[in-house]
């Protein structure tokens, strides 16, 4: 970037926290506006989303149902924004008296073979979960094709969440509920800030925050046993 001498960058997760780079940036007058940060945000620009929030909203989607046995998938360790989704899903534990259970949580890698191995671990479990939140779609689509090839069914004996509303969380069946990113609003502010800086020669450190929104499709139900 610094060689090809450009006007100004947007910085996408997991880019976004990078320090590092962004002290770089800073240091060549280069304008920069972060998408989604998580740490040191008051010192650029930047525009988020409420991955907690939301997260918090659809664990409780699945707490309403009646689900208490709920495995979560995490995303890749340096996508700190994923990480945000996890605390959501503890958060919604706790705000219902649910027992946090370490074996009840995967490491993944935002891949969709990551949701196939984290299936396979979370349902080989001697109480398996009724239900399996995603830190993002293509996991939860990989949780759906592992769970099938194990003989369960969807909805009715596991649940499944993803994040995102990528275009496999509506390819796949059944269709995926997941949590809505306003991807398109969040550039466009992003790049209308940049352009703003390049014309003022300034940078506005005030965050934008434009929320997720739960969608629900055909993935959850109430549970039933496994064996039901």
């Amino acid at each position: 970037i610094l060689d090809r001498r450009i006007d100004g960058v947007l910085l996408s997760p997991p880019i976004s926290d990078h320090m590092e780079a962004i002290g770089l940036l800073v240091e060549a007058g280069i304008p920069l506006v972060r998408i989604a940060p998580t740490i040191d945000k008051a010192a650029h620009p930047y525009v988020e989303t409420n991955d907690l929030e939301a997260s918090f909203e659809l664990a409780e989607v699945l707490i309403g149902l009646g689900h208490r046995q709920i495995g979560f998938i995490t995303g890749h360790p340096d996508h700190r924004a994923v990480g945000l989704r996890f605390e959501g899903y503890r958060k919604a534990l706790r705000a219902h008296g649910i027992p946090f259970q370490g074996e009840l949580v995967t490491l993944g890698d935002n891949r969709f073979h990551a949701g196939e191995e984290g299936a396979r671990q979370l349902l080989s479990l001697a109480t398996p979960p009724t239900a399996i939140f995603a830190a993002n779609d293509e996991m939860a689509g990989g949780v759906i094709k592992t769970a099938l090839a194990m003989g369960l069914r969807i909805p009715e004996q596991l649940s499944v969440v993803g994040f995102d509303d990528a275009p496999i969380s509506r390819q796949v069946w059944p269709s995926i509920s997941t949590i809505q990113q306003p991807i398109r609003e969040m550039a466009k502010t992003a790049t209308r800030i940049l352009l703003e800086q390049l014309r003022a020669g300034e940078a506005e450190p005030h965050p934008s925050m434009h929320p997720a929104r739960v969608i629900l499709r055909e993935s959850i139900a109430p549970p039933r046993t496994h064996s039901a």
